[in-house]
């Protein structure tokens, strides 16, 4: 499921899409949300709505693969064009600073853990200038 409405398109937008934008923004927008999804994972997997400081992120996403679907990154003095299309071409992307919002917006911004279970030494040897670990008590 979309992430970003098509009526929240449109809000945004200030005018409503044609025909032919109308699957084109559609598309986009389930791309944008794809790559929210992604960045998310797994706070997002099944949700419906979205934490509110996700949506001016899923815009600015859906903004720039729409108006700039050719990334065009700058335009220099003698008029001749530079491009800038990273892997992945025109689709919606999402920048650190983006990426950095949607973790924090879900409490996805933290350190794992993992449980281990097994042998663990006790201390460690410091032998020949080398570390050897060990578990035999004093040696």
């Amino acid at each position: 499921m979309t992430l970003l409405t098509l009526e929240q398109i449109t809000a945004r937008l200030g005018r409503d899409l044609t025909d032919r934008e109308t699957a084109r923004a559609q598309a986009l927008a389930d791309d944008a949300s794809a790559q929210v999804r992604r960045i998310a994972a797994p706070h997002l997997d099944t949700a419906t709505t979205v934490p509110p400081a996700i949506t001016p992120v899923l815009w600015e996403m859906w903004r720039r693969a729409f108006e700039n679907p050719h990334r065009l990154a700058e335009q220099g003095t003698d008029s001749a064009f530079r491009w800038k299309v990273p892997e992945g071409g025109a689709s919606p992307y999402a920048t650190e600073e983006e990426q950095q919002i949607i973790r924090d917006a879900v409490g996805a911004d933290h350190i794992g853990h993992i449980d281990a279970e097994g042998y663990m030494p006790e201390r460690l040897l410091h032998i020949d200038d080398s570390i050897h670990l060990s578990s035999f008590g004093d040696l």
